[in-house]
C-alpha cells in the first residue's frame, strides 16, 4: 500500500498474546464485502509467541474511517474481528494504524 494513486489505504495491525485463531483451526484471514475492513491477514513473526493480524481498509471504507479518530477505527476494527474470530479477538494487546491517501 505504498502506492495506491487516486485513491486511499489503511493498515490496522492488532497484537495478541498468542495466535488463538490457529488452535481454533483457523488462518487469520478474511475476505469480507461488509464492514469496514474488507480482508485480513496473520502476519505472526517466526520465532515470536504473540499473534498479528493486519487489516486492510482501501477506497471508501479508508476515506471514511480516515476521518474517524484511533480509538473509533479501533472499537469498529476490533468489532469485526470478533465478528469474524470469536470474543478472544476483543482484547488485542496493542493496536496501531496508519492512513496512506492520496
Amino acid at each position: 500500500t505504498q502506492r495506491m494513486p487516486n485513491s486511499a489505504a489503511m493498515k490496522a495491525f492488532f497484537v495478541y498474546d498468542e495466535p488463538f485463531w490457529r488452535a481454533e483451526g483457523l488462518n487469520g484471514q478474511l475476505i469480507s464485502d461488509v464492514g469496514p475492513a474488507r480482508m485480513s491477514n496473520d502476519t505472526c513473526i517466526q520465532g515470536d509467541d504473540h499473534g498479528v493480524i493486519l487489516m486492510f481498509l482501501e477506497g471508501e471504507q479508508a476515506r471514511t474511517h480516515g476521518h474517524w479518530s484511533e480509538e473509533e477505527r479501533r472499537a469498529a476494527l476490533t468489532a469485526e474481528l470478533v465478528r469474524h474470530f470469536g470474543d478472544k479477538a476483543a482484547h488485542p494487546l496493542h493496536y496501531i494504524d496508519g492512513e496512506w491517501g492520496s
